[in-house]
């Protein structure tokens, strides 16, 4: 079984889907690990990340869902023995030890400011007083819109989703035994 967590992946690398995930975690484990391909003949991946919000899953959920139907279960050419590994999907929404006891609100908006600075555009060669983006400097140095009687901080207009800490759960308790060959 291959645990694959999408949440931290570049959108480039996401918006291939699961299948193409697949298919690079398969030839990965072939150039790495030649010898533990070749005795696979099957291969389970268990997709995770914020899939479910507080009561339905999430557009992105729902998308990888109907993509792992669509997809899964393949073949592929098993290059360090003759014959194929037979390759299965699922989005992991529960434990396996528990597979009927669905983990909801693994999703979640947060509110506030994210973890990221604006550099003053004079700082970087940009002197123009009338360019934007000295407004957006401004908006996160102050926490205040520059525009006279606009009561919005910066920790009201930007936020960031992020999928709740199932990733230790899903490793820690959905394995029998330590992570390994």
């Amino acid at each position: 079984m291959l645990f694959h967590e999408t949440e931290n992946m570049s959108f480039p690398t996401r918006r291939q889907g699961p299948r193409y995930l697949a298919d690079r975690a398969w030839s990965t484990l072939e150039n790495r690990e030649p010898m533990f391909a070749q005795n696979v003949a099957r291969l389970d991946f268990r997709f995770y990340g914020g899939w479910y919000g507080p009561q339905k899953l999430t557009s992105y959920g729902a998308i990888m869902e109907a993509e792992v139907q669509r997809d899964f279960p393949f073949m592929l050419k098993n290059s360090n023995r003759d014959g194929n590994a037979a390759i299965s999907g699922e989005l992991a929404q529960s434990l396996l030890r528990l597979p009927k006891h669905m983990l909801p609100y693994t999703f979640r908006n947060r509110q506030g400011s994210p973890r990221i600075t604006c550099s003053h555009p004079t700082q970087i060669g940009c002197g123009d007083p009338q360019r934007p983006i000295l407004v957006v400097h401004e908006f996160f140095d102050t926490g205040k819109r520059p525009a006279p009687g606009c009561p919005r901080r910066v920790e009201q207009v930007l936020g960031r989703s992020e999928q709740k800490l199932v990733d230790r759960q899903f490793r820690s308790k959905s394995s029998p035994g330590p992570l390994s060959h």
